[in-house]
């Protein structure tokens, strides 16, 4: 049956059975297998599993019902995956985007989040030992001295709260060790990029562990003007972490956790794809701007204008795990975060001043969550009862410079100066808090029931506005509020002065707008995980998640734009299977699964009621759509030396209801039918890794890993402006390392065809421009660490 089959038309429902039923004949011919208990593979062929804590405790992966992908620290560091970013060319489904202010975009399974306001909560939750980062601006330093990450596909918020519509990533750090051990990396490559990784962990006394870790990044300008060849994209971020450990009896653990980072790089540009200018009367100068070329590399600014970030983040959490008896135990963790910026971006992708911005952000978070956790019936009953708050409060001002921009030359058709630019203004305080169980039971040894459920409740305060900069927008402004007000029969109002909000409120006056949105959700989650033979798993679960709805961050003259979206919700269905067929030296994964989208949230347009500012800006909410897909994953370990790795994933994405608005050029379209934005048809990814001993204690390797992703759209409105073209991506390492695994020495490369390939297109301004992919990098690394 063709993968393709269970898609589409009346038919997809019977066709999803059939794909369902050929799963359980997967499981019925992998049964005999399993009737000799000799194993032919010997065990040095064997495939190790991984423990992850997906469900709050510790499990083998294989044991794990549901979509789950976790690897450990060493297999990243063979893929070369440095970020979270990277883990799209290594997981099943996994998508990443770059929005227009750098906030990074993921998605999983076509369940996503694209906008770039600082306080936009994700549809795919980080974390780092279960501590949320609550806005994705924050998750640079996750991927730290780490163990291994999981990542959890499908909606997760029975455990992992609301904002994980999509799934969740979970970092585990490495833990301080009972004996001193200490390690490092030194990686130099292209662009004379540097980075220096190091860590120290130990006992200071019989109680109390520590393990320090730090990362410092320098240098890598890998963008080239295509109008005058200069340069940018130089790094300059450091890292750093302090785990503690305290034992002081057996039956308490307490962990505190103190990290942060800083990053003052060099801003990245884009690279200017089309023109679209707002105002049909005028004709500015980027008119006669220059298009980018198709080459890797290659994007385009302002020179002169001020492209540095200033960023800085800190969090201190702590955890305290308590054995209350031998069957019931309680878990504490807190957590205080800061995030700040002041950053500077071009970002029209041309060398022209046409729109630049700084943006001056700050969030402060407090999260608790308390649970109870236990067993019943030897065994066969976990359980998990517990609670959570959270208080999560941002600010943001941006200032939009508009030099050539057409919209701000348009204020000369009224005899006035052209406005230079225009501030956004966004304050939110978001306070969740939320209650949830979750059990599994075994009535027999081949099967598990699972059920779970959290009540969640979000209370938004906001206050926000467009400020003006300068004297010419407050004037015109001043002359569009009086114009309304007296067509309404209302006095004329006074000038507006600088720093004053010029959006116009339902008083028909510039005003700081206030909102409020308090709603409330059940998430809730039920499967059942069938084992009919040892290392073979069959799960069916249905799964319902909530993401919270938020306020945006927009350039807003009217008082319509900062309404509310409204919470969007996933209803999931999935059914897998992962199984060895008896081969010790073989492991697949495969799944099929189904969502029901409701009031999916995006940034598209609405009317201003005003009557005079047309279709502006603002988020709104799709009615229905839904999400069909299926993934597969193998892992075969053919001898000791050469082990493959390969995964497919299909997604076919829709909206289902009938919802007209309008593609980024203002042109009103209906969205039915159309495919998500961000969500290829298909990806993949085939890697074999190779080692072999040489002499002595010495050992070969070769890693080489191929993505591919087909085409996608970075916007509804089937506007081929707005594609982002299909493209694979080749990296490869080789080296030599001890066989005891304490030193490695390793040639690397990344995209080393390099591919010309971009990640996604915007309207910014009268500018069309997209974020291209690096360029061929290569480089080396030299690694040590004790055993």
């Amino acid at each position: 049956m063709s993968i393709n089959e269970i898609h589409g038309g009346a038919g997809a429902p019977t066709r999803q059975r059939s794909l369902a039923l050929a799963i359980c004949m997967v499981l019925a011919t992998a049964a005999p297998t399993y009737a000799d208990e000799e194993q032919t593979e010997t065990a040095s062929n064997s495939i190790q599993e991984i423990v992850v804590t997906a469900q709050k405790r510790e499990q083998s992966v294989n044991d794990v019902g549901m979509g789950i992908t976790a690897l450990s620290a060493d297999r990243l560091q063979a893929l070369g995956v440095t970020d979270t970013a990277d883990l799209a060319k290594v997981i099943p489904g996994f998508t990443f985007a770059e929005s227009q202010k750098a906030s990074p975009i993921y998605t999983i399974r076509g369940v996503g989040y694209y906008d770039d306001s600082l306080a936009a909560a994700p549809a795919v939750s980080v974390y780092t030992d279960e501590v949320a980062y609550p806005f994705p601006i924050m998750t640079k330093g996750a991927t730290l001295d780490i163990e291994r990450v999981e990542v959890l596909k499908g909606p997760q918020g029975t455990l992992f709260g609301q904002n994980s519509t999509g799934g969740a990533i979970n970092y585990i750090a490495a833990k301080p060790t009972d004996s001193l051990q200490y390690g490092g990396d030194l990686t130099y490559g292209r662009f004379n990029a540097t980075n220096v990784t190091a860590f120290v962990s130990g006992p200071l006394s019989d109680t109390l562990r520590a393990r320090v870790a730090v990362s410092v990044d320098e240098g890598g300008a890998w963008q080239k003007s295509y109008t005058r060849g200069d340069m940018l994209g130089n790094q300059e971020v450091a890292k750093a972490r302090l785990l503690l450990d305290w034992r002081p009896f057996n039956d308490l653990t307490v962990s505190l956790n103190l990290n942060g980072w800083t990053d003052h790089s060099q801003s990245l540009a884009s690279a200017l794809l089309a023109f679209s200018r707002q105002d049909p009367v005028i004709f500015p100068a980027e008119a006669t701007q220059v298009f980018a070329p198709q080459r890797a590399g290659t994007a385009d600014w302002t020179p002169g204008v001020p492209l540095r970030l200033d960023e800085d983040f800190y969090q201190a959490s702590l955890r305290v795990d308590y054995k209350i008896s031998d069957r019931v135990g309680l878990t504490s963790i807190s957590s205080y975060e800061h995030f700040g910026q002041q950053d500077g971006r071009d970002i029209d992708g041309s060398a022209l001043d046409v729109y630049h911005l700084t943006q001056d952000g700050d969030i402060q978070s407090y999260s608790e969550e308390a649970r109870f956790h236990g067993e019943l019936l030897d065994d066969r009953i976990q359980w998990i009862l517990g609670g959570s708050f959270d208080d999560d409060r941002t600010h943001e001002y941006n200032t939009e410079y508009l030099g050539n921009d057409s919209l701000a030359l348009a204020f000369s058709a009224f005899g006035l100066p052209p406005f230079t630019g225009v501030g956004q203004l966004a304050n939110n305080d978001v306070r969740t808090s939320s209650g949830f169980g979750n059990i599994e039971f075994a009535p027999v040894d081949a099967i598990t029931l699972h059920a779970g459920a959290r009540f969640t409740q979000s209370d938004t305060s906001f206050t926000g506005c467009s400020p003006t900069i300068d004297a010419a927008l407050g004037e015109g402004i001043t002359g569009v509020a009086n114009l309304i007000r007296a067509g309404a029969g209302l006095a004329p109002i006074s000038p507006v002065q600088i720093g004053q909000c010029t959006t116009i409120n339902q008083s028909l006056e510039p005003a700081l707008i206030p909102g409020e949105l308090d709603q409330n959700n059940v998430s809730w989650r039920t499967g059942i995980d069938w084992k009919p033979v040892h290392d073979t798993m069959a799960y069916f679960s249905v799964s319902k998640g909530y993401k919270a709805g938020s306020f945006p961050t927009v350039g807003a003259p009217s008082y319509i734009q900062y309404v509310p979206v409204t919470q969007e919700s996933v209803l999931a269905e999935e059914l897998g299977v992962k199984t060895n067929f008896g081969m010790p030296s073989f492991h697949m994964d495969a799944a099929i699964f189904n969502y029901d989208y409701r009031d999916k949230q995006f940034r598209a347009r609405t009317i201003d009621p005003l009557g005079v500012f047309g279709a502006v800006e603002a988020l709104i909410n799709i009615p229905r759509s839904q999400v069909h897909g299926a993934e597969m994953s193998t892992t075969w370990r053919l001898t000791t030396d050469l082990t493959l790795n390969s995964s497919a994933t299909y997604l076919a994405t829709k909206v289902t209801s009938q919802f007209e608005n309008y593609d980024p050029l203002g042109t009103p379209v209906n969205f039915f039918d159309e495919a998500f934005p961000f969500t290829p048809k298909w990806s993949g990814q085939f890697g074999p890794y190779f080692e072999h001993p040489l002499y002595g204690d010495m050992k070969g390797f070769l890693a080489v890993n191929y993505n591919y992703q087909s085409k996608t759209t970075s916007a509804f409105g089937d506007n081929g402006l707005f594609y982002v073209g299909s493209y694979g991506l080749l990296d490869a390492q080789a080296g030599v390392s001890g066989n005891d695994g304490r030193w490695r020495v390793a040639l690397w490369g990344k995209n080393i065809t390099n591919r010309y390939y971009w990640t996604d297109v915007f309207r910014e301004s009268d500018n069309i421009s997209r974020h291209v992919g690096m360029p061929a990098t290569f480089g080396i690394q030299l690694s040590y660490k004790t055993r």
